[in-house]
């Protein structure tokens, strides 16, 4: 805590001013409760460590077993830093800025907690229950290890001389800005709460430039388990399609666990929205494939339809493709409010067939084979010459003498909520008074 080598200070002069950072850090854990962390141990060198307090300089010239020492040695072993001054710890704010490092309220992983009552310690942790976990020496005036976790406002400030590089693994939290995002697949889902997250954990601060170098969307083939559904998707085109069945991938994967709303609010486009990193249908061109090798299907996502591709050599050879579920494909086309509901349905083409006559006076109906689909509405568009006969809709229309010479077709339009439409034109049918040959 107290490096003046002059040693000018009294011994109750150090045990008052550690009592009082004692004091200060005690009441900043009563105020908020730990959060789950992962902290550092003591590695302090046994060359400093196992001598009396104050007994001899360090390489930074700070007395062992010191606040500042351990801070000193810290910074050197972790964040591979050298000291640039000595000076009692309540100094470390003031000289730090007159160098240029920054000096703010922001805790990072690696940055120095100081307070102007004279203590600095290493920042293990920024936790995500407004804490931080920092590792120390001296405290009581002891000369011993330490670490605690208090409220992040508790310290008179954070020195960066060179914060930890921030972990953007798969599962990491981090923060940016006052938001808090896990990462999956190198993208940053945004963490709405912690009720379904818990045990809490720690978390790294980004800066603007680390925040930029991540991926707007999790990479294809990325796991997530969607809390607290427990719903698993993997990420295919930058949209999460539901997983049923292990098996159909081979088996149980490792998931990154997020929240609903990250899927409810996918396909979020609002620039600056903490949503935006998830699209709610794969990105056109974006290729698919179920079943095993000698069972391949393999379709192509164009608008959010899964297109089926007869084979590789009829899109130019073998692409990147991310495998799926089976039941991803079946069940396209389900509410928006459905798992199943990041592809659109597709109706197959239409097969329709003409009968009646053309003959002033007859009748032409057009019928429609099932497309396989349930609820599909449909509609009839009938045209004279390509213009549109008004106020027919029906399967059927009765020939008329206006009509003597034109070509009729009919158009049906075959519709589904969530699905694409499909269409399909007659061959044309030329009306005449009678019958050809008479």
């Amino acid at each position: 805590m107290f490096i003046n080598r002059s040693r000018s200070r009294t011994n109750a002069v150090r045990l008052l001013t550690a009592t009082l950072a004692t004091f200060a850090i005690a009441a900043g854990a009563l105020l908020s409760a730990p959060a789950a962390s992962a902290i550092g141990s003591d590695d302090y060198p046994a060359k400093w460590k196992n001598h009396p307090r104050d007994a001899m300089f360090d390489d930074w010239g700070m007395y062992n077993r010191e606040c500042v020492s351990w801070v000193a040695w810290t910074l050197h072993n972790r964040n591979k830093f050298e000291m640039p001054f000595h000076a009692n710890a309540e100094d470390w704010g003031a000289k730090a800025k007159k160098l240029g490092y920054r000096v703010d309220h922001t805790p990072t992983v690696g940055s120095v907690a100081w307070w102007s009552t004279n203590h600095v310690a290493w920042v293990e942790a920024v936790n995500t229950n407004g804490t931080v976990t920092v590792s120390e020496y001296n405290i009581g005036g002891k000369g011993k290890y330490d670490t605690a976790t208090f409220a992040a406002t508790r310290p008179s400030g954070y020195i960066h001389f060179k914060d930890m590089a921030v972990d953007v693994s798969s599962g990491a939290f981090v923060q940016y800005g006052t938001r808090v995002y896990r990462i999956a697949g190198g993208a940053p889902l945004y963490v709405p709460n912690w009720q379904d997250l818990t045990p809490r954990r720690t978390i790294g601060a980004l800066s603007a430039t680390a925040w930029a170098k991540l991926a707007p969307r999790p990479a294809d083939g990325t796991y997530i388990t969607a809390m607290p559904s427990g719903t698993v998707y993997r990420i295919v085109g930058g949209a999460p399609l539901a997983v049923a069945n292990w098996d159909a991938l081979g088996g149980t994967k490792p998931t990154v666990k997020v929240s609903d709303e990250d899927i409810a609010h996918s396909g979020t486009t609002i620039k600056g929205s903490p949503w935006a990193h998830l699209r709610y249908y794969p990105l056109t061109g974006t290729y698919l494939t179920t079943g095993a090798a000698d069972s391949l299907k393999i379709y192509q996502v164009t608008s959010g339809v899964a297109d089926p591709v007869t084979d590789w050599a009829a899109v130019g050879g073998v692409k990147p493709s991310v495998q799926v579920d089976p039941a991803a494909i079946s069940k396209a086309g389900a509410t928006k409010t459905s798992a199943w509901g990041h592809l659109v349905g597709r109706i197959p083409p239409l097969k329709i067939k003409l009968a009646g006559s053309p003959l002033v006076g007859h009748t032409i109906s057009v019928s429609v084979a099932s497309t396989g689909v349930s609820g599909v509405s449909l509609r009839y568009v009938w045209k004279r010459n390509g213009v549109v006969i008004n106020g027919h809709t029906s399967h059927s229309l009765t020939m008329k003498k206006a009509y003597v010479g034109a070509s009729i077709t009919v158009t049906v339009v075959a519709t589904k909520t969530n699905f694409r439409g499909v269409t399909k034109a007659s061959t044309p049918r030329v009306v005449r008074t009678q019958a050809v040959g008479v």
